[in-house]
């Protein structure tokens, strides 16, 4: 009854008693501790949490409760992390096959959920939906990694991303209440648009810190040079893709700041970290657990896995067992830092390249794919494009089901229309696309050099 209260509050907004927005409260006042706290109280809190989001998916979420009895579990086994095991791991096509209603938890309202529409680490589309104050409690963990790299309240934020799909539900009162009165406030820039626009928004902007991909970073750092000298910016902030070496050191060169990156995603917001210290990525050890597993077993320190969390805070759209799909080398089980969160020592993710196309414009490939994909929902599993030569594109797909003729067409038009005049588009359905021998996922992969045009000021389209 307690833990259903608690959901209610969290998902529809209702009034809760007092009791109940306690644990919304202690959650909040805890996680600010947890930096300075030690490995078993991490622990506790985790299990504590676990046993709550347990025993309301049972109750109130169809696919948990039948993946439960299917499997002989009740909620009462699973009182520590270390008796997560005995439940199966859920994949994300096991919630695609889903129908909406099966994956919600009951009472839950999904014309007021944000849908959060995400590729995925494995190309493959997914629509995460999440409450407003859940929204808010799960953003709060990437605030506070934020702080640890030196970002104020009162700082002014940039975000080079995509628009969310869905992002006018995540609109509160306190967003803009926090907006208003200058606390962590945030703006967007289009990361589609040129690299020229994007550089001229964030100099008239005058930002103390920039996120963004690395590769829309990346792109418009040549002509950032020298731009931002003398002005507040501090930090650039990555996340969304894997922040290699390459771009991490044309990011800070140009714009004259260090580059942090944090590795996220849609089902539960921070999954981890970097250490500002050490290098190595803190997990976000009490938004979710994180187990990293190869062929179903824990793998040790300095080996590789897969990343399999259980979303702590998560209970419009649970995620238990959910396997994400990231590679990772698993790290210590405390930073030497002295923070007690577990560590990874690398993350192998997402990686895109920007397109060269044959009318001389050069773009972010999701401006290509994400609007065709969007539309394919209904069918698309798996896909990742290439550019092979200055005019061939080359895009293969898994399909849940048999596409009809007419879905194929669609694409074929529409991502040609996109490429212009000049394009050579083939695609190819396949069986599955496999991950790179470096553990990555590149569902956009551009294999023609860089034109050296386009890294001289005045001529990035």
């Amino acid at each position: 009854m307690q833990r259903q209260l608690l959901y209610t509050f969290c998902v529809n907004k209702a009034r809760a008693p007092l009791l109940f927005r306690y644990e919304l409260i202690h959650t909040l006042w805890r996680l600010w501790k947890h930096p300075r706290a030690v490995r078993t109280d991490i622990v506790a809190f985790q299990n504590r949490k676990l046993r709550h989001l347990i025993r309301h998916a049972y109750n109130n979420v169809t696919y948990y409760r039948d993946l439960f009895d299917r499997a002989g579990i009740k909620p009462g086994d699973i009182r520590t992390v270390n008796d997560l095991h005995i439940i199966p791991i859920t994949e994300k096509n096991d919630l695609r096959a889903c129908a909406a209603e099966d994956i919600l938890a009951r009472g839950s309202d999904s014309n007021r959920l944000a849908a959060l529409v995400t590729s995925g680490s494995s190309g493959r589309p997914f629509i995460v939906r999440r409450g407003r104050i859940e929204d808010h409690v799960i953003n709060t963990f990437r605030i506070r990694a934020l702080r640890q790299y030196g970002v104020r309240r009162r700082d002014r934020r940039v975000m080079v991303s995509l628009g969310e799909v869905g992002e006018e539900k995540r609109e509160t009162f306190l967003t803009h209440l926090r907006q208003a009165l200058h606390v962590y406030r945030s703006y967007r820039v289009k990361c589609l648009q040129p690299a020229r626009v994007i550089c001229h928004s964030l100099e008239a902007m005058n930002p103390d810190v920039i996120a963004g991909y690395p590769s829309s970073l990346a792109h418009v750092a040549p002509l950032a040079q020298g731009r931002f000298s003398g002005k507040k910016l501090r930090h650039v902030v990555c996340g969304g893709e894997s922040l290699d070496e390459v771009k991490r050191r044309a990011i800070e060169q140009g714009f004259g700041v260090r580059a942090f990156d944090i590795f996220g995603a849609h089902e539960c917001n921070v999954v981890a970290w970097e250490c500002t210290d050490t290098g190595l990525y803190h997990v976000c050890d009490d938004n979710a657990v994180v187990e990293v597993l190869r062929d179903g077993e824990h793998v040790a320190q300095g080996e590789s896995g897969e990343v399999v969390i259980t979303a702590l805070h998560s209970y419009a759209m649970p995620f238990i067992r959910y396997c994400m799909g990231d590679m990772v080398e698993k790290g210590s089980e405390t930073c030497p830092c002295g923070q007690p969160f577990s560590t990874f020592q690398s993350i192998k993710g997402r990686v895109r390249d920007y397109f060269y196309l044959p009318d001389g414009r050069h773009v972010h490939p999701l401006e290509i794919i994400l609007p065709v994909f969007s539309e394919a929902a209904s069918w698309l599993d798996q896909f990742q494009m290439t550019q092979e030569t200055e005019s061939r594109f080359f895009l293969r797909i898994s399909s849940l089901r048999t596409p009809m003729p007419e879905d194929l067409e669609r694409v074929q038009k529409a991502i040609s229309e996109r490429l212009g005049k000049g394009g050579d588009f083939r695609m190819e359905l396949v069986d599955h696309i496999p991950f790179e021998s470096s553990g990555k996922f590149r569902d956009c992969r551009c294999l023609i050099s860089p034109r050296v045009s386009d890294s001289t000021p005045g001529q990035v389209s």
